[in-house]
């Protein structure tokens, strides 16, 4: 099944049919995550199928994010995962991983270990705006930037408040991915 998805990536209409076949079969298929995703669809250990694995969906499934982007996204998760969004925004390139790119993996899912989708695209730019200048380049790191010492600092409740609705996400993920992966409606 993830070799048939892998094949299949540029044709959404067979991607969703996998999808729904996956999910019929009992296997787990996850969404795109920004600490555990790579660049295309891997298997993936989880408790709740019925076999033990997961289909994880890679990022370079999403809309808007391109190859430049997900190379610096995995470059530096490779230095250790990102803690909230604070820390991602901070050590990534923000030419590379810019705002649109941020948008997108936040509607998808992929940064909602960061808080709930609603919230964090109506704080994006109050977010960003945190972040002085962010990270530029590979050796040039912000003035003021953050400090994984800082981690002790509390950041805003990202998950208090509405979410979108079920419609509304399963938009965004048709938009992004082509087919609803939370299937909720």
């Amino acid at each position: 099944t993830c070799a048939l998805l892998t094949a299949e990536s540029n044709d959404k209409v067979k991607i969703a049919h996998a999808v729904s076949e996956c999910k019929r079969m009992g296997i787990s298929v996850l969404p795109p995550d920004i600490n555990k995703s790579k660049v295309g669809v891997e298997i993936e250990k989880e408790d709740t199928s019925l076999n033990g694995t997961a289909i994880r969906f890679g990022l370079n499934a999403i809309k808007n994010v391109g190859d430049a982007a997900i190379e610096n996204i995995l470059n530096e998760r490779s230095k250790g995962i990102f803690l909230n969004i604070v820390d991602l925004l901070n050590r990534v390139d923000n030419r590379k991983v810019n705002k649109k790119v941020i948008e997108s993996l936040i509607k998808v899912g992929a940064l909602s270990d960061f808080g709930k989708r609603s919230i964090l695209i109506k704080k994006i730019d109050e977010i960003r705006s945190r972040i002085p200048h962010g990270k530029t380049s590979e050796n040039q790191q912000a003035l003021f930037s953050y400090d994984k010492k800082q981690e002790e600092i509390v950041l805003p409740d990202y998950f208090s408040g509405d979410e979108y609705k079920d419609e509304d996400i399963n938009t965004f993920e048709k938009e992004l991915l082509g087919f609803s992966i939370s299937g909720k409606t």
